[in-house]
């Protein structure tokens, strides 16, 4: 959050600028640590009245999931060292949650890649390289930027009445 200048952000709504400080509110995280809460900062447009919460890089959008326990969890079943029911049941996740999560893991590494480089970086040596702090807020400040939505998010639903912004560190 120490990077994020709410007098030097655009509404993502009208582009005004001077976001003002609203309210916060606590987000339900399971990470590869245990649960807890994180608390979430909520700005306000002064122009068009629009709210914006604000996330840091280790919580995926709309998810109770942290970002490193999802990526965690793909980069086990790549690792293939237990059935997916043992993995599933260690995690306290749903198979089909599990499999969903590979599915949007595999389709945003094309995306960030590539076809060609997709091919070729195989999806285990991919997520391993996120082990480094600095290489994943790196790719997630990027993969935002070329795509306006976060990874492992989806391309998200405008139906959402609150606009939330991806917080990466500069």
């Amino acid at each position: 959050m120490e990077s994020f200048r709410p007098e030097q952000a655009a509404c993502p709504e009208c582009g005004a600028k001077m976001l003002q400080s609203l309210s916060q509110y606590p987000r339900h995280l399971n990470g590869a640590h245990g649960e807890g809460h994180v608390y979430i900062q909520r700005y306000e447009c002064p122009v068009c009245h629009k709210t914006h919460a604000v996330l840091p890089d280790i919580i995926t959008p709309h998810s109770p999931y942290s970002l490193r326990f999802k990526l965690e969890a793909v980069k086990a079943y790549f690792e293939r060292i237990v059935s997916v029911e043992s993995l599933c049941a260690d995690l306290g996740l749903a198979i089909s949650t599990l499999y969903r999560w590979i599915k949007k893991y595999q389709d945003h590494k094309a995306l960030h890649l590539g076809a060609l480089e997709d091919i070729e970086t195989p999806p285990r040596d991919f997520i391993v390289q996120f082990g480094e702090p600095s290489i994943l807020t790196a790719m997630l400040k990027g993969f935002f930027a070329k795509f306006a939505f976060s990874f492992f998010q989806g391309k998200g639903s405008s139906s959402h009445r609150h606009r939330i912004c991806q917080l990466v560190p500069s």
